[in-house]
């Protein structure tokens, strides 16, 4: 097995060289972006969908070809699934699952060029990222595995390093924290308890990356619940109740042998120091809704850097942090933007600073000018690259006219916590029996219940609905488990990824569950 020591030194020297490449382009991004699409669109030329125009410029394939959402790739995606390959592009590595809060679940092709795309983003983070915590490459690191539902684990890999090339696989697998192949245990709750097991054993555990916070603070949580089981089996050498599931699979980590040590632990603080007493940083989404749940994963380690995503979508990276912001993934795909304000779409280097945008991919999986269902407001500039501050999701719920969005939700969730300190979650618009907004919180206030109401009643649309009898009064509700209420309402969702949004439709609600 190669040492941990090795594989940081190796990659270390690629992204440091990726990162110093893209340096030196970020005063040239127009020219970077023209050189982009003119390599996507010569790499879809053999398609049958974009074959005729492949050579033609930015500026005449925009005038041909119009925004497409997925509903209108729809049927394109699944004849390549049944012929493979040629008809979007030109060949199919694998289909990875997706959807929204209200949208069915979407199949994304990941061809290898794509595949190359994002893996250049991902390199001029981690060089950047070697540079400013070098902390991070001295042990091993957990990167979150895809939780895939059951009924998708026989239609498409759960195991992430198969994302990168051949050759970063041979490194990662050999330094992360948790082996990819626990993504074949034949059930998720058996895959999550061996890896809080292969995470408990990591005394060295350098890095912690995962998407959602929450689901880190659910990691945290069982650990603190099941340290004592878990070390009793890893000491037995057994997977204990897990062991019909795991055993002929995977083989368990050592037990921790500072256990006495770390049972010791007075706080949730203390505990998660002497599990990983080497944790340099830990990142997550840390904006919209997400902030105030990186918030918490802050004060679980007060000693561990912090670092928030970039918008990573499944179509396509547009931003990751770069020096302390989160930049324009230039070299990955071309970009469009909408700006909000006005209608217009612009081109990334035409962009101007605190700008409102929904950002628009041409990515070489063959989504051309395909929009994210994603605000962005334009931060600045390093150099002439532009960086970004994710807004939140811009699809919205109009139940009876009120016309509800979730920017806007975000904001009276912002308004709701800075002045009376209840710690919103989000709002939960309910269809029926009669149409209804309830509040989710953590907290409890005195008169929540109105204050909530008058909030909600500063916003016209919402008001006029009120008046004329077309929603009930808004409603509150404590949410005491916050893992149990996100299970809930993203059951969409892949586990782990699972977006922490503003505002979601329900056709129901139970308002005795919490």
């Amino acid at each position: 097995m190669i040492s941990t020591s090795l594989i940081h030194q190796g990659l270390g020297f690629y992204y440091s060289r990726a990162e110093k490449s893209f340096r030196t382009k970020l005063k040239n991004l127009e020219q970077v972006q023209r050189a982009k699409l003119a390599e996507t669109m010569d790499y879809l030329a053999t398609t049958r969908m974009w074959g005729e125009i492949s050579s033609q410029s930015y500026e005449r394939l925009a005038d041909k070809i119009p925004l497409r959402d997925y509903s209108e790739y729809h049927s394109l995606i699944e004849a390549q699934r049944k012929q493979e390959s040629g008809i979007l592009c030109p060949d199919v590595t694998r289909y990875e699952p997706t959807s929204g809060s209200t949208s069915a679940r979407k199949w994304i092709p990941y061809s290898p060029q794509f595949l190359s795309d994002i893996n250049k983003a991902a390199a001029v983070w981690m060089g950047d990222l070697y540079q400013s915590v070098p902390g991070v490459k001295n042990g091993p690191h957990y990167w979150s595995l895809s939780w895939l539902p059951q009924e998708l684990r026989n239609l498409t890999s759960s195991d992430d390093s198969e994302l990168f090339p051949w050759w970063q696989q041979v490194f990662l697998k050999n330094f992360m924290a948790a082996p990819g192949s626990l993504a074949l245990a034949p059930s998720s709750e058996a895959a999550w308890r061996a890896s809080l097991a292969y995470l408990f054993s990591q005394k060295e555990l350098a890095l912690i990356s995962v998407w959602s916070p929450s689901f880190l603070l659910k990691i945290a949580e069982d650990l603190q619940n099941l340290h004592s089981e878990i070390q009793r089996d890893l000491s037995s050498g057994s997977w204990g109740a897990y062991s019909k599931d795991l055993s002929s699979l995977i083989a368990p980590p050592a037990a921790r042998a500072d256990y006495d040590d770390i049972k010791s632990a007075k706080t949730p603080q203390e505990f998660l120091h002497k599990v990983w007493p080497n944790l340099a940083l830990v990142s997550s989404w840390d904006s919209a809704q997400s902030k105030l749940w990186a918030q918490d994963i802050k004060s679980l380690f007060p000693k561990v850097a912090f670092q928030g995503k970039g918008l990573w979508a499944t179509e396509g990276v547009v931003s990751f942090p770069y020096q302390n912001q989160k930049i324009l993934a230039m070299e990955s795909h071309f970009f469009e933007f909408k700006c909000l304000a006005s209608g217009k779409v612009l081109p990334s280097w035409k962009l101007e600073k605190d700008q409102e945008v929904q950002p628009i991919l041409w990515t070489s999986s063959g989504f051309l000018r395909y929009p994210l269902q994603d605000k962005m407001k334009v931060t600045g500039f390093i150099e002439e690259t532009p960086t970004f501050e994710f807004m939140g999701r811009l699809q919205g719920v109009d139940m009876v006219g009120e016309k509800m969005d979730s920017a806007t939700a975000s904001q009276i969730l912002e308004v709701l916590q800075k002045e009376f300190h209840c710690e919103p979650i989000c709002l939960l618009a309910v269809q029926n029996p009669k149409p209804y907004y309830l509040l989710t919180t953590r907290k409890q206030v005195p008169d929540l219940n109105k204050k909530v109401e008058n909030v909600l009643q500063e916003y016209h649309h919402y008001k006029v609905a009120r008046e004329l009898g077309q929603l009930q009064a808004s409603r509150v509700q404590v949410v005491a488990d916050i893992h149990a209420f996100w299970d809930k309402t993203n059951k969409s969702q892949i586990k782990g990824q699972n977006k922490i949004e503003s505002l979601r439709l329900v056709e129901t609600w139970d308002l005795g569950d919490n």
